[in-house]
């Protein structure tokens, strides 16, 4: 009788290579020099294509022979000459001293002597090493390593707790008023209003990114009620950056101090603004949305995050949630500010001052996420603590155990709270170091629990069900027999 498994399609590598050499199965056909070769899982074929002039193309097509795991497919190409250079991660040519890696942001263009190797469709990466006068390049057409957001997608959730989707607001420093922001984080303009809930971003407990600048002025860091509602920011879990040093353009030496000025003596922030000039080096390209907070407030609508929950989506809302009617007194710009005055034409009684409430169609919208958030579906996040996180995923990896257990591996330097782990199995007992898993979820089939993963540390997680051993690595299918 076959062991139950969960079948969790954690990728698996069985380790078959295919070495095609010089003199190994070569041949020619119709002026092309095509090689093949086979491992139990698949057939290889690799073809060099003349093109104009002296250049020969690359060409590889892999068929598999049954369903198999793949962690990484490559082609390893080497050539003797001499000065070998490549094109690194800051797109300029360089001698190449040392292995380097580039990805899907780095062209491919690399040479030693009289040949040049450029890259082509279906690389997603490259290794590029310097030997004994000439150069090796391992040209990867599949690899984990570029996919890290993907690789255990059904058994290593991206987001913590097993929520299902994430959503992130970071704030732009300009126009800043302080009332405005203290109302778009409280409810309310008036401090007393501070620390507050029931209303606004920090009052429902949501997150943001906010940015500042250093000075000066009112709303900038120097203002000491910017900085208190800079602290109450970074106090509720959020994140402070600065935007620059002011609205102008700064010398070295006012950056310098400004940064000594915003941040302990020796531990300068660096600013997270602008975007990098050169457009090849954005992260990511967003849709320009510039409208009043009600039309905001619809695509953050029920539907609109029910949408974002069934593809496991992450929302980034770049927004000027800090503008007010003083710096932002006339224009269309007016009538997209996100608060309003109170109808009873009420003052603050401290400054006199007109009192100022969140847009009521934002604050519902804001409603809407912190239930959904209540309820484990969505996470809200800073922008760091979200990129950090889907950064550090790439440093996870899981090893199978000879007894059926996954030890779950952080090799890297950033601590991942609550990691969810999803298994495609319902009715199992967890077991996370030898301890029954205490958070978990079951829903449609599938079982969820989440841990705490430290940096460089290990988690071992093992299934029973009634306490007898279920393994969580399928075995690896036996080969085909033939049949006469």
């Amino acid at each position: 009788m076959a062991p139950e498994t969960p079948g969790c399609p954690w990728p698996r590598n069985y380790g078959n290579q295919t070495t095609l050499g010089r003199n190994h199965a070569w041949r020619s056909e119709a002026g092309e020099q095509v090689g093949s070769g086979a491992a139990p899982e698949v057939e290889v074929e690799l073809r060099l294509v003349p093109e104009e002039g002296e250049g020969r193309r690359l060409l590889v097509r892999l068929r598999w022979r049954r369903e198999a795991g793949l962690e990484r497919a490559a082609v390893t190409l080497g050539w003797a000459g001499d000065r070998p250079w490549a094109v690194g991660r800051d797109l300029s040519p360089a001698p190449l001293t040392a292995p380097v890696r580039t990805g899907r942001g780095t062209p491919l263009l690399a040479g030693a002597g009289a040949l040049l190797l450029t890259g082509g469709p279906g690389l997603v990466a490259a290794r590029l090493a310097p030997t004994p006068g000439g150069l090796e390049a391992r040209l990867f057409l599949d690899d984990a390593a570029e996919r890290p957001f993907a690789t255990y997608l059904e058994c290593i959730d991206r987001l913590p707790r097993a929520a299902r989707a994430a959503v992130v607001f970071t704030d732009h420093a300009d126009r800043t008023e302080s009332a405005a922001l203290r109302a778009v984080l409280f409810g309310h303009s008036d401090p007393r209003a501070e620390g507050s809930r029931g209303a606004g971003l920090l009052g429902r407990g949501l997150a943001i990114t906010r940015s500042f600048f250093v000075w000066p002025g009112p709303g900038t860091l120097a203002d000491p009620e910017a900085w208190r509602l800079a602290s109450w920011i970074a106090g509720a879990g959020g994140e402070v950056a600065l935007h620059s040093i002011s609205d102008g353009r700064d010398d070295n030496a006012a950056i310098r101090a400004g940064l000594e000025a915003a941040a302990p003596p020796g531990e300068p922030s660096p600013a997270i603004y602008p975007l990098p000039g050169e457009p090849r080096l954005w992260v990511f390209e967003s849709t320009f949305f510039y409208a009043p907070p009600a039309e905001l407030a619809q695509a953050l609508s029920d539907e609109a995050l029910e949408k974002l929950e069934r593809g496991g989506g992450l929302f980034v809302g770049h927004t000027y949630l800090g503008a007010g009617p003083a710096t932002t007194p006339r224009g269309l710009a007016a009538a997209r500010l996100p608060v309003v005055r109170r109808p009873d034409g009420a003052l603050v009684p401290q400054s006199g001052a007109a009192a100022l409430v969140i847009d009521p169609a934002l604050d519902e919208a804001l409603a809407r996420l912190a239930t959904r958030v209540g309820q484990g579906r969505l996470v809200s996040l800073g922008w760091a603590e979200a990129g950090d996180r889907l950064r550090a995923l790439g440093d996870v990896t899981v090893r199978y155990l000879a007894d059926g257990g996954a030890e779950v591996v952080n090799r890297g330097a950033l601590g991942l709270s609550g990691l969810a782990v999803s298994l495609p199995a319902a009715g199992l007992e967890l077991w996370i170091d030898g301890a029954p898993a205490g958070d978990r979820q079951e829903l449609a089939g599938r079982t969820r629990i989440w841990f705490d993963l430290p940096a460089h540390g290990r988690r071992v997680v093992r299934a029973t069900r009634q306490l007898l051993p279920v393994p969580l690595l399928p075995r690896a299918p036996s080969p085909a027999v033939p049949t006469r």
